[in-house]
């Protein structure tokens, strides 16, 4: 037993290694820099509301409204919008309009979305959870899960509301072992997720997988497959009257427990930055409606309670830049998840969330966020310290600036150079010639990534 205690070094093996982890504070910034309170004090009216919610609510619609036409973007965006939606299985600019479609009409959108997953499978060759490759009766039976001979069995259009976060995936894998590992280099993400639906969100049911585990739904962030247990059935209308858009909670922390008991000594889940629930207030508490599956698989709502001290808002939040940078740095750190598999977020998907606590409908997807306010862009042929001057002559805290699909927000300057919250799966090399991983949420300058200034680099203003 004491052999267990010995290091295996003294036995001539290796211990784990893992990849260098990057320090909390990057090279060319200051420990000050990771507090709200730096950025806030280099702020011009910090607390002056910048737009009002019916003016965040018109650039949601007007931005829905440019996404019905493509081909009519500035600066050619519509054709790239186009090339990102057909490389990225699942995603939509827009949700399509099924419920104007005759039932064959129906069943032939459906087959493509799942023959373009099908195709999606069989593009690459992916590892499961421990990185190792995929026998072909496996990727078969993930094929054959998706039931594609059963389209058709459901009739008409289901709807339903999603009874917890959840993640909507391009592929209905049966175990949790079965993920999509694409390379056996540093990346590790999960290529058969798509995105994070969140609570009590209302979607589209088109379809069952073979084992019935998954539905084949319709959402305002995609189409995919979402575990069956997570989706509660209800009729259409009940829907609208179940989501108020008046009476309700935001949770503005990155992540909040919720409870099943006023005394909250029985967690029962927890809600993400950017999650809506209708409340009541008792005893200067917040009781929240949480929507649940019942056993029939139809849609009932019970009691949530939140501690005293939860980081939520009554409605959204006042849009200011305080209130800016107060969310940005709660997000400070957090690990890159490109696909969202871990309950995680990417470089746009981390905007979306941040920027929804204040009204706005932002995609999670860096390619189209370029058309939610196109406002410019630079090239890299005018030089390094041109790009910089461009940058900071934006207004910090509201401008997100975008090469290819990454997007970084520009928080403010300090001594001439442009600074920015990111969220990434980048290294750079230290003094010592050794590489560190940074991969996570931080403050750097716009240098990483390193394309971010070879490249076109689009603004995009909300404000």
């Amino acid at each position: 037993m004491l052999g267990f205690l010995i290091p295996l070094s003294l036995f001539g093996q290796k211990e784990p290694s893992h990849y260098r982890r990057a320090p909390d504070v990057l090279p060319g910034t200051l420990p000050e820099m990771r507090t709200p309170d730096f950025w806030i004090a280099r702020t011009e009216n910090p607390d002056r509301v910048i737009l009002s919610l019916a003016e965040i609510l018109q650039k949601n619609k007007t931005f829905q409204e440019k996404m019905k036409n493509l081909p009519a973007l500035e600066h050619g965006m519509g054709t790239e919008i186009k090339e990102q939606i057909e490389s990225w299985c699942g995603l939509i600019a827009i949700p399509p309009d099924l419920a104007s479609l005759s039932q064959t009409q129906l069943n032939q959108v459906v087959k493509e979305m799942i023959q373009s997953q099908i195709k999606y499978l069989r593009k690459k060759n992916y590892g499961n959870i421990l990185g190792i490759g995929y026998a072909d009766w496996e990727i078969n039976s993930f094929e054959e899960n998706m039931g594609l001979e059963k389209v058709g069995e459901i009739k008409n259009i289901q709807h339903g509301i999603t009874v917890h976060d959840s993640r909507i995936r391009i592929v209905p894998t049966p175990k949790p072992e079965h993920v999509a590992i694409e390379n056996t280099g540093r990346a590790r993400w999960d290529m058969f997720n798509l995105d994070v639906v969140p609570i009590a969100s209302p979607l589209q049911i088109l379809h069952t997988s073979k084992d019935d585990a998954y539905m084949f739904v319709l959402t305002e962030r995609g189409y995919g497959w979402i575990n069956s247990e997570n989706i509660a059935i209800t009729k259409q209308n009940q829907i609208a009257k179940s989501i108020s858009d008046k009476k309700f909670i935001i949770c503005t922390g990155e992540t909040v427990p919720y409870y099943s008991d006023s005394a909250c000594k029985y967690f029962s889940g927890w809600l993400r930055m950017g999650d809506r629930l209708n409340y009541s207030k008792v005893n200067d508490q917040f009781e929240i409606s949480i929507p649940f599956r019942k056993s029939d698989a139809s849609l009932s709502f019970e009691k949530g309670w939140l501690k005293k001290d939860a980081d939520v808002n009554i409605g959204f939040l006042p849009y200011t830049k305080r209130n800016i940078l107060k969310q940005t740095f709660k997000l400070l750190d957090q690990v890159y998840d490109y696909t969202g598999a871990w309950f995680g977020r990417n470089h746009a998907t981390i905007l979306r969330d941040l920027f929804s606590c204040f009204g706005f409908t932002l995609p999670g997807n860096g390619t189209l966020l370029k058309a939610y306010n196109y406002s410019g862009s630079i090239k890299p042929d005018v030089g390094k310290e041109a790009q910089y001057q461009a940058i900071m002559k934006n207004e910090p805290c509201t401008t997100i600036q975008i090469t290819g699909a990454h997007s970084q927000l520009y928080i403010g300057e300090y001594k001439g150079i442009p600074y920015v919250f990111d969220t990434h799966g980048y290294v750079y090399t230290g003094d010592d010639g050794k590489e560190f991983v940074i991969r996570r949420s931080c403050i750097y300058t716009p240098e990483l990534p390193d394309y971010m200034l070879k490249k076109e680099m689009t603004f995009v203003k909300l404000q």
